[in-house]
C-alpha cells in the first residue's frame, strides 16, 4: 500500500486527581510519537530508553488497530512504524492509553475510517475500560468523563496556568496490580463522602482555582487510602512539597508514581529540592498539553498537523 508518511504524537495522562476516580483526567507535555511509512510488510520498531522491542501479540498500539479494522470489516494494510516515547510504562503516566489511542488513529488513517473524535474516544474507552486517561489523550486538558456500554459523557475543564511535578519510583506497577489492593465496596457514609469530595474537586477545577483543588486531593476515599501504604514516603513527600507552596499532590492514576500540583515559576525548585531529599524517585518536571492527539503528514506537500 502507498500513502504519504505521517506521524502521531500522543500526550501523556495523569488520571484521578485524587477524588476524581475513573473519572478526572489531565494531559500534559510528555509524548508518544509513532511515526509511519509505507512497507511491504507490518514491523514495529523502538527507540529510546523508555521502551524495549516486543512481539505484536503485547503491542498495544497493534492490537487496537487490528481490534478497529476487525471491526469496520477491513483489514490493516501493511507499514513500518517507529515509536519513541517520554511516557514510563506502568508507572500511572498513561502510557496503556497513549498506546491505545495511538492504535486507533493509525487504523483511522491508514483504512480511512473517517471516525469523528466522539467515536475514536469512545472505542478507547471500549478497550481502555475507563476514560480518565483516553479521552484527555485525544483532546489534551482537563477532562471530566463517565463512561459505560451505553454512552460516553464527557466535559472539558478550563485549565488556567500550573506546572506538574512527578516523582516518578525506579519500579513498576501494573494497573490490575493496583486494583487488588482497593476494596470492593464502600459503606454507604463512606460513599457519601467520597462522592461529595469528587464534586468538590471538579467544581473547584472547573473555577480554576487550584489551591482548593490542590486542598481537596488530599481527601480521597476512593483509592488512595488503599494504594498508598505501596507508595514509598508518599505523605512525607506530599508535606515536603506542601512546605514549599506546592498546591497539592496526588498519585498519578494507579501509581506507583505521584503527581504534584504548583504555581508557575516553581516546579522545576520543588522537583529539585525534593530529588535531595527522597533519592528512591526521579522527578520530572511536566506542563499541560492543550491539544491532544495530533496526526501530521511528513510530505511536502501535505505539510501541515490535524488536531483533534
Amino acid at each position: 500500500m502507498s500513502f504519504v508518511p505521517f506521524s502521531i504524537s500522543v500526550p501523556g495522562t495523569t488520571a484521578n486527581l485524587g477524588p476524581g476516580f475513573d473519572s478526572v483526567g489531565m494531559a500534559m507535555n510528555k509524548y508518544l510519537r509513532v511515526m509511519v511509512s509505507p512497507s511491504d510488510n507490518i514491523s514495529f520498531h523502538f527507540k529510546g530508553r523508555l521502551l524495549k522491542p516486543m512481539p505484536l501479540d503485547e503491542n498495544l498500539i497493534y492490537q487496537a488497530a487490528v481490534l478497529l479494522c476487525e471491526k469496520h470489516g477491513t483489514a490493516l494494510p501493511s507499514f513500518s512504524a517507529v515509536i519513541e516515547s517520554e511516557l514510563h510504562l506502568s508507572k500511572g503516566m498513561g502510557s496503556s492509553a497513549a498506546a491505545i489511542a495511538a492504535g486507533i488513529e493509525l487504523a483511522n488513517e491508514l483504512s480511512g475510517l473517517n471516525l469523528t473524535l466522539k467515536e475514536k474516544q469512545w472505542e478507547a474507552c471500549l478497550l481502555e475500560g475507563h476514560p480518565d486517561n483516553v479521552v484527555p489523550a485525544f483532546s489534551g486538558g482537563i477532562t471530566i468523563s463517565s463512561f459505560s456500554e451505553e454512552e460516553l459523557l464527557t466535559v472539558q475543564a478550563p485549565v488556567s496556568d500550573v506546572e506538574m511535578v512527578l516523582a516518578v519510583p525506579n519500579h513498576i506497577w501494573n494497573t490490575s496490580e493496583s486494583r487488588k489492593a482497593m476494596p470492593e465496596q464502600l459503606d454507604f457514609v463512606s460513599a457519601v463522602h467520597a462522592g461529595t469530595t469528587s464534586s468538590m474537586l471538579v467544581a473547584y477545577l472547573m473555577k480554576g482555582d487550584w489551591k482548593s483543588a490542590g486542598a481537596v486531593m488530599g481527601k480521597d476515599l476512593y483509592h488512595e487510602p488503599y494504594r498508598s501504604p505501596f507508595i514509598r514516603d508518599f505523605d512525607q513527600m506530599k508535606k515536603a512539597a506542601a512546605a514549599m507552596g506546592a498546591y497539592g499532590g496526588a498519585i498519578s492514576g494507579a501509581g506507583p508514581s505521584v503527581i504534584f500540583f504548583t504555581m508557575p515559576g516553581t516546579g522545576r525548585k520543588i522537583a529539585a529540592a525534593l530529588a535531595k531529599r527522597f533519592s528512591y524517585y526521579e522527578f520530572e518536571l511536566a506542563l499541560p498539553d492543550f491539544t491532544g492527539i495530533q496526526v501530521k503528514k511528513i510530505g511536502a506537500a501535505n505539510a501541515g498537523a490535524r488536531v483533534y
